[in-house]
């Protein structure tokens, strides 16, 4: 049996960037370098969301792989991590808006259900101690704000 206390005094591995001022600058560069190479797949390119999500997608799952692995901090696994979501949410975004037709409003609404049923997932499992890596709503919160302010 596992007290609370005992679950807490385990070792946990910090493998995201200290949150700084300057973290908030590289933050926001790597959403909009994200949001814009969605957008350069999907729309530029022609490749259409389905196609831009694919590749986003596999992009996204590849440096999570290396992410979640990795023992330690890795800047660019991180921040990798970060244009990969961004990526991601932007073809869901454009993907609920544009291809199935639902817009902002809806499609809002329907990525915010996502993310809070998401979270409360997370955080049964974070009480019982058996996920320790990033809120997969992370994922699902890059979408919602994406459409929200397209």
């Amino acid at each position: 049996m596992t007290s609370t206390a005992n679950r807490d005094m385990r070792p946990t591995l910090n493998k995201i960037a200290e949150v700084t001022a300057l973290f908030w600058v590289i933050k926001i560069i790597s959403t909009t370098l994200g949001e814009m190479s969605g957008d350069m797949l999907s729309q530029t390119l022609n490749l259409g969301y389905i196609v831009g999500l694919t590749i986003t997608g596999t992009y996204l799952i590849g440096i999570l792989f290396f992410q979640i692995r990795s023992e330690h901090y890795r800047p660019a696994l991180f921040w990798g991590a970060i244009v990969g979501t961004t990526m991601v949410g932007t073809e869901i975004s454009d993907m609920l808006d544009r291809t199935l037709g639902l817009g902002h409003v809806w499609g809002s609404v329907l990525l915010l259900s996502a993310l809070l049923a998401t979270l409360a997932v997370w955080f049964r499992h974070r009480a019982t101690g058996r996920l320790d890596t990033l809120p997969p709503g992370f994922v699902l919160a890059m979408p919602k704000r994406a459409t929200a302010v397209h």
